[in-house]
């Protein structure tokens, strides 16, 4: 994930934990979760200064560049598996692929509670996205269809069918 600075790229890794890069010194300036622990997607808030990490364990959690104690955990046994996180563009919210691989729930960034939980999907989410405003996040699945959501109540405002012949794993 880039920081929307440009200054910081973070890297999410299966068996690396988490490793921020400072592009302009071309050094890494912060490494998080010893090896060996799950990582699978990092996203930089608005600030470039604070990210959101997901993994099997601890869950979720948030940092600040330069401290590598979290602001912010939300525990496994409140979130299971997670493959996909996202920070909204105001920095309010963030929203991840929920406990069965089928819901996405949206959590408050400063105090770690549950804002909304989508209702299922009939396949695994693969990826979620946030518009620009903030008020709705578009949800890929392997076999669609491809659903937008209210950020706040998790409620479908559109589903688009897709094409069951492909999976969709990225969304932008």
């Amino acid at each position: 994930s880039w920081s929307p600075d440009g200054r910081y790229l973070a890297t999410a890794g299966y068996l690396g934990g988490v490793t921020v890069y400072d592009l302009q010194s071309q050094r890494d300036v912060m490494q998080l979760r010893d090896q060996g622990q799950v990582t699978y997607d990092v996203a930089f808030f608005p600030d470039s200064r604070r990210f959101a990490v997901v993994g099997m364990d601890p869950g979720i959690e948030i940092y600040e560049i330069g401290n590598d104690q979290p602001l912010l955990t939300i525990p496994p046994e409140r979130f299971r598996s997670g493959s996909s996180i996202v920070v909204s563009p105001q920095g309010d919210f963030m929203a991840t692929r929920g406990n069965d691989g089928t819901r996405v729930v949206s959590w408050d960034t400063q105090t770690g509670e549950q804002l909304c939980i989508s209702e299922g999907s009939a396949t695994k989410v693969t990826r979620v996205d946030v518009d620009p405003s903030g008020g709705r996040l578009a949800v890929a699945s392997f076999e669609g269809p491809l659903r937008i959501l209210d950020s706040r109540t998790c409620a479908t405002l559109l589903a688009i069918p897709l094409d069951t012949s492909s999976y969709v794993y990225g969304l932008s």
